[in-house]
């Protein structure tokens, strides 16, 4: 079951090996999980006969910040470069993934009681679909030790009761095989589209897991990423436009845009941005120790202390303009 992760040797995705890249990291085991699975999932994309272009959180901090300082963001976007008339058109392209990734073992169907689950398949999220007509909503359903729904919960959630004899005789084999149940774990990935095509500017990048220290992958991944002055560029965009009672979009938006100061990125921030920058360092409301996806970038950073510096760079572009 766990062979569906092709970027990673097997035997450092046992339950052990996880406790132990845990405990190494002085992380929980389901971060590292987590983290095992979007490198994978990157991976997978990537064999879609289709021109893509990653970007957004799990791109910027795999690839642009130190990753002792990232923000672990741990799902996938990307825009497709081609001319995409609909959803469905997308879709095809994803029945010829499953293919691929059928014939390379990446994706396992399992029959229980008539019904067919693909372990480490790719498949639409149906329950997003509406959320936006230009992105095509997708998760992975990948098996895990620590993250996710266990399995008899995640059957029953696709109509398949544990009290259903067939179902219960299938759970006591795999507990017998593994000595535990698995758990089933939905990574999140959108991707955007347009009829015209979106172009961001981008270049082939090498890209490294989180925790690339201990984590070693069999695999390295290179692929097409948006450039750093174009991904500045649409965070502080995307800044504008976010309501400021979002406090994570916020609080993510503003780690992430670190890379303005550690590219020295000269680009202009509009006045309206400067201001809500401003606001945002006045309520300061944001606490790293909360959640764990700031937990390395909290080893380093304050967020006041990160504001402050993207502060003084709006003074500094300001100073420049008025000598």
């Amino acid at each position: 079951m766990w062979n569906v992760y092709n970027t990673w040797d097997w035997k450092d995705n046992t339950k052990e090996s996880i406790i132990n890249f845990a405990n190494q990291l002085k992380f929980r085991p389901d971060i590292v999980e987590r983290t095992i699975g979007l490198y994978d999932s990157i991976y997978q994309l990537m064999k879609a006969e289709v021109k893509q272009t990653f970007y957004g959180g799990s791109m910027i901090n795999q690839v642009y910040i130190n990753p002792d300082e990232a923000r672990l963001s741990i799902d996938i976007d990307s825009v497709i470069r081609e001319e995409i008339q609909n959803k469905r058109d997308l879709l095809d392209v994803l029945v010829n993934l499953r293919e691929t990734m059928l014939s390379d073992k990446s994706l396992i169907p399992i029959t229980i009681k008539d019904l067919e689950i693909g372990i480490g398949e790719i498949l639409s999220d149906t329950k997003r679909q509406a959320l936006h007509p230009q992105v095509l909503f997708l998760k992975r359903i990948l098996p895990t030790f620590f993250v996710g729904t266990p399995l008899p919960d995640y059957l029953s959630r696709i109509g398949l009761s544990s009290k259903d004899p067939s179902v219960a005789r299938y759970l006591i084999n795999l507990k017998k095989e593994f000595g535990f149940l698995p758990r089933i774990y939905e990574l999140r990935i959108e991707i955007r589209f347009s009829k015209e095509g979106i172009s961001y500017p981008f270049h082939k990048q090498q890209i490294f897991p989180y925790f690339k220290q201990v984590l070693t992958p069999i695999k390295y991944l290179e692929c097409d990423i948006e450039q750093v002055a174009s991904v500045a560029q649409g965070k502080l965009e995307f800044l504008e436009l976010v309501n400021e009672e979002e406090t994570i979009n916020i609080t993510n938006t503003i780690c992430d845009l670190r890379i303005l100061y550690l590219y020295n990125l000269d680009i202009e921030i509009p006045l309206s941005i400067r201001n809500k920058i401003k606001r945002i360092k006045e309520q300061c409301k944001a606490d790293f120790s909360k959640y764990w996806f700031y937990q390395l970038i909290s080893t380093k950073y304050s967020f006041d202390g990160i504001l402050s510096k993207i502060f003084q760079i709006n003074k500094a572009k300001k100073s420049r303009k008025e000598v």
